[in-house]
């Protein structure tokens, strides 16, 4: 008899708290978390491509183009990262400059085509369109610009960009020539 009354004390904590486990996986995901999570969603970018004329260059990933009626729009290069020349809350990074630079002989006054990636929203955060820009022989200025050694691979939101592989080989090659930032910056 007092050997069933161990067992019961034994067992139903162990009992009890897999049931609690249980119900806990059960619910997991439910609730406002999940609310939050889906109202914050990306917006998802557009099925197609669309010609423009860049008309400036901000620094070395954000351009201005002109795009269909002449609408004017900010363009955040999709895969790379430019060393900074305009923020308003860091100094101007080494290469940034050259960076820049880069950009506005290969861009400015060029039309181009902007390609959204299905694996990323339309928009960043600062409301800029997130696109690949590529020029009118077909490059990627993502590719072109990590291969010179002004920027370098870049993954925004912790999800990758489709052509990641190749702007990290474009990477690889400039960093092993010891081209633009991979040069003089560290």
């Amino acid at each position: 008899m007092a050997r069933k009354g161990w067992e019961r004390r034994v067992w139903l904590p162990l009992v009890l708290a897999s049931l609690a486990l249980i119900l806990l996986g059960a619910t997991a995901g439910c609730g406002s978390v999940d609310a939050i999570a889906l109202a914050s969603a990306p917006e998802p970018p557009p099925s197609d491509a669309t010609e423009a004329t860049v008309v400036r260059v901000v620094d070395g990933d954000t351009v201005v183009v002109s795009g269909p009626h002449d609408v004017q729009e900010r363009i955040r290069v999709l895969g790379i990262d430019a060393p900074e020349t305009v923020s308003p809350r860091l100094p101007v990074q080494c290469g940034g400059p050259e960076s820049a630079a880069f950009a506005q002989r290969l861009l400015v006054g060029r039309r181009v085509t902007l390609v959204p990636d299905p694996t990323q929203a339309g928009r960043d955060f600062y409301r800029r369109e997130l696109r690949y820009v590529r020029l009118e022989d077909g490059r990627d200025f993502s590719v072109e610009s990590a291969r010179a050694g002004m920027s370098r691979s870049y993954v925004y939101g912790r999800i990758p960009v489709s052509e990641r592989a190749q702007i990290a080989a474009a990477q690889a090659q400039a960093r092993a020539e010891h081209k633009g930032i991979w040069a003089h910056c560290r």
